[in-house]
């Protein structure tokens, strides 16, 4: 059985983009691609992606700086929201009407109305 690995995107390359979900999808590369990430104002071609992780990290990963940008490119599979805690509604909200699969770090329980809304309005 043959798999295709899910073409990902990484919103933010801050700590949390940085240090967890950016590690975590290069080391399964069986199972995940990281096709692009959003930085919003990149320093050099390979941004913070390639100040971390080096060329080869970087090499072929797109470096958007919106999110209209992301979310337009059909290639994008699933989203990792990682964010400041108070983009993490509407980012993923926007994410699910896009038709992607999407993946929030912890939700805050201030926010956990919201995050419900989100999970009974996603598309099955």
């Amino acid at each position: 059985m043959s798999y295709t690995p899910i073409k990902t995107c990484v919103l933010g390359v801050g700590l949390a983009g940085l240090t967890f979900h950016v590690p975590f999808v290069l080391s399964l590369p069986a199972l995940f691609k990281l096709y692009a990430v959003l930085e919003r104002k990149p320093e050099g071609p390979g941004g913070k992606l390639q100040a971390r992780f080096g060329p080869e990290a970087a090499n072929g990963v797109k470096i958007y700086n919106t999110l209209d940008a992301v979310l337009a490119d059909p290639e994008i599979e699933l989203v990792i929201v990682g964010t400041p805690s108070e983009t993490h509604y509407e980012f993923a909200k926007r994410v699910l009407e896009a038709g992607k699969h999407g993946m929030c770090r912890r939700p805050d329980l201030e926010h956990t109305y919201l995050t419900l809304i989100l999970l009974l309005s996603s598309p099955s």
